[in-house]
């Protein structure tokens, strides 16, 4: 576990509502020190809570995390304190429930419909291999 102890600002307005924070590429590290890449969907946790968003860089150069109003009160943080932040860079899958349940609706109705179309087609796969089946035994 690495953590750094950064200190929460206010996010500017043209990036609210989008599921993501910013973060100085000095202090942009996972949990073995690598350097996470800008827009990288990470799991960030701040003490008991989590949330998971797009890492983004940010001009500053102090140890800060930009976030919007919505965010913070999610992790329950205030803006001008410093917490213990870790950031956990999430697989595919972690990348599908970010865009699935973002507040954005240009990342998540695409990806909503996305998953619906995966479900119908598994449904239609799995109705083919009964078909199939069924009509092999019947011959």
């Amino acid at each position: 576990m690495n953590t750094k102890k950064l200190t929460v600002c206010k996010l500017e307005v043209e990036n609210c509502w989008k599921d993501l924070a910013r973060v100085p590429k000095e202090h942009r590290v996972d949990g073995s020190g690598k350097r996470i890449r800008r827009a990288k969907i990470c799991k960030v946790i701040i003490g008991d809570k989590h949330k998971l968003l797009s890492i983004h860089g940010c001009q500053k150069k102090d140890a800060v995390i930009l976030m919007d109003s919505i965010t913070r009160d999610d992790l329950g943080v205030h803006e001008g304190n410093s917490y213990e932040v870790e950031l956990q860079p999430v697989g595919w899958l972690g990348y599908l429930r970010w865009a699935s349940v973002a507040a954005d609706p240009a990342y998540r109705i695409p990806a909503q419909i996305s998953l619906i179309s995966l479900l119908l087609g598994v449904i239609g796969f799995i109705l083919g291999v009964f078909g199939a089946i069924s009509s092999l035994k019947t011959h």
